[in-house]
């Protein structure tokens, strides 16, 4: 997947450090539209 095998870590996967941050940051902007659309589709739902 996002893992890839490198020499010197006993073959273990490693996710390079750059992917760490772009998950996290993905993971908030998802919760971030979820809440939006909620708020937006309640409102909509009581007019």
């Amino acid at each position: 997947m996002l893992s890839a095998r490198l020499p010197g870590f006993g073959g273990h996967c490693v996710i390079p450090p750059s992917i760490l941050p772009a998950m996290g940051l993905f993971f908030l902007t998802t919760i971030d539209d979820t809440i939006v659309l909620a708020l937006f589709f309640a409102r909509g739902t009581g007019q």
